[in-house]
């Protein structure tokens, strides 16, 4: 009954997993869809509503779930009256979706004022048609650039931020400075870093590999935790499952990046053990260079919530750390896995960059490669019937016709 039940989870998770694929609702891994109104990015909701701002058309308001997955919102009555005719602007068969701009890697992302944003929240709104349609588009992203900036006049090419106006000529500008012109890349005493992109991480077809994939997580993009972005409410992150429940830690709803220890200026750049980096970049994240206003706050009630989970699995697991320490109370025989104090951590890359160069610049040896991907608690008896490929998917088919 165990294998029978196995297989059948499996085939159900396998066919969700191919419509998933066909239809793509959720945007590209390094790009997915979000909805504005559940994050509590947006003003002016009412019950199932929200409005728009400086509506047209005579659309005044929307469903809250507007925008939040890949469909053809633009045609959908009365999303746009201008779709509602019989000559449809091409644009109205388009699939796309919200999208937070520090959190995506395709080329076409634009911002959007349809919504009031709340400001004091970390999303930069914008949405993108590509991560919806990649599969129909079939120029690169160079290409998809050129033709959209080459056309536009200085004073358009200025308002783009996937442009710039270089040489009385409107081109593409580079994926850093998309992010600098989205506000993404932090504070200049501190700025965000692409450790794929520095040549620092290995990558492999647009994705790196979590070291020891922790949770549930594995691949992810290579963009991840390269802008400021709430990485950990992404689906498919580490921690998605904490940050999607009733009541999740403050951390999750905060912007965050990864930066060079060696060349940030913060009080909270803490070190990062996610990938196996080479050893020239002093790999960290912070929190505050991703908002000016935080004290440091946020940076410490997640070290705490590391440190308390690394603790339940032992001193081993906790030593193992570089975010925590061993304490000990009033009985020697007991010990608490506790987060170090920022100035600790402040205290330890000041040592560790001593007489080393920041290799913000980039890395020139050949990056560690990382472990095996593997998901966790996954026995090596059902590898197969877990892999989402056709043949794993008929394999699992026929076993459950043979104990039927």
């Amino acid at each position: 009954m165990a294998i029978r039940a196995l297989v059948s989870a499996f085939l159900t998770r396998s066919a969700h997993a191919q419509d998933e694929r066909t239809l793509n609702p959720g945007g590209l891994l390094g790009c997915r869809c979000l909805n504005p109104v559940e994050i509590g990015a947006i003003l002016n909701v009412t019950e199932n509503t929200v409005l728009f701002r400086n509506p047209t058309g005579g659309v005044a308001s929307v469903n809250k779930a507007y925008g939040s997955y890949c469909d053809t919102w633009d045609e959908k009555s009365p999303y746009d009256s201008a779709c509602a005719k019989k000559d449809a602007p091409p644009y109205c068969s388009n699939r796309w979706c919200y999208v937070d701009m520090c959190n995506c890697n395709q080329p076409d992302m634009a911002n959007i004022s349809n919504f009031n944003v709340n400001d004091n929240h970390y999303l930069k709104l914008g949405f993108s048609v590509r991560t919806c349609s990649e599969m129909t588009l079939t120029d690169s992203s160079d290409e998809y650039l050129k033709k959209r900036c080459s056309p536009k006049s200085s004073q358009e090419c200025m308002e783009d931020a996937a442009c710039k106006y270089v040489s009385s000529s409107c081109s593409p500008a580079t994926a850093a400075e998309r992010l600098r012109g989205f506000g993404c890349i932090g504070t200049a005493g501190c700025p965000c870093i692409n450790p794929s992109e520095l040549n620092c991480v290995a990558s492999e077809s647009g994705t790196v590999t979590f070291n020891g994939a922790p949770t549930m997580a594995c691949l992810v993009p290579s963009n991840f935790a390269a802008a400021c972005s709430a990485w950990d409410s992404t689906p498919g992150m580490q921690f998605y499952g904490n940050c999607s429940s009733s009541s999740p830690a403050e951390w999750c709803s905060t912007a965050w990046c990864y930066v060079d220890r060696c060349n940030c200026d913060e009080p909270d750049s803490a070190p990062s053990s996610y990938f196996k980096v080479d050893d020239a970049l002093r790999l960290g994240f912070s929190y505050k260079t991703c908002d000016v206003n935080d004290a440091g706050t946020t940076s410490s009630s997640y070290l705490r919530d590391q440190c308390n989970d690394a603790g339940t699995k032992g001193n081993v697991s906790c030593l193992q750390s570089p975010l925590c320490e061993l304490s000990y109370s009033s009985n020697p025989n007991i010990t608490n896995c506790t987060a170090r104090t920022l100035q600790s951590v402040q205290e330890e890359n000041s040592r560790q960059c001593t007489g080393s160069s920041s290799a913000h610049q980039g890395c020139t040896n050949t990056p560690p490669k990382p472990d095996p991907c593997r998901e966790p608690e996954t026995s090596a008896a059902f590898a197969l019937l877990l892999g989402q490929d056709a043949a794993g998917f008929l394999i699992a088919a026929a076993i459950l016709a043979a104990l039927a």
